[in-house]
């Protein structure tokens, strides 16, 4: 059985939510950037949630995460 099953339905409901607040704000991203707005480059994280969602889930208050190629899903939480 595969990690995803063995999860409770709230943390299921938490990974989702997670992924949904990171979509939320990608999209924002996206908008603002196409307005001109945003400045530079800009790497989109739609379609990964999940990877930042789980990368994140086993993480303390006091710990630390490094990223380098798109990684606002890691920080945005």
């Amino acid at each position: 059985m595969d990690y995803f099953n063995q999860l409770a339905k709230t943390e299921k409901l938490n990974f989702y939510r997670i992924m949904k607040k990171i979509r939320f704000f990608e999209q924002a991203v996206f908008q603002l950037t196409a307005q001109g707005l945003v400045h530079g480059s800009v790497h989109f994280y739609i379609g990964q949630e999940a990877i930042a969602a789980g990368a994140i889930s086993g993480l303390k208050k006091e710990d630390y995460i490094i990223t380098t190629h798109r990684c606002h899903g890691h920080i945005y939480l």
